[in-house]
């Protein structure tokens, strides 16, 4: 997207701990974009699962997604995981 054009964008954010140690976190938005000349609305979300694995320590896996990259683009999702590191407590 330009960085040279205003670019609205709207997020909103929620994370819900299910037990100690186990959480689940959410978030969804709407951006318009600017593809050179051509503007367009772009929608995003995503929802992650995470848990500690320690006091230093976690894990987490994601979905996510996008309505689409560029104008008239196909919509695009993704899956990730990974662990995090707490560098002080």
């Amino acid at each position: 997207m330009g960085t040279r054009k205003f670019q609205p964008e709207l997020l909103l954010a929620g994370a819900h701990d299910i037990s100690p140690g186990l959480g689940i976190s959410a978030n969804a938005g709407v951006v318009w974009g600017n593809h050179g000349a051509v503007s367009y609305g772009q929608i995003f979300g995503s929802v992650s699962l995470g848990f500690k694995v320690s006091n230093r320590t976690g894990a987490f896996a994601e979905l996510f997604g996008f309505s689409r990259t560029e104008p008239g683009g196909a919509a695009q999702k993704f899956v990730d995981a990974g662990f995090t590191y707490a560098l002080s407590l």
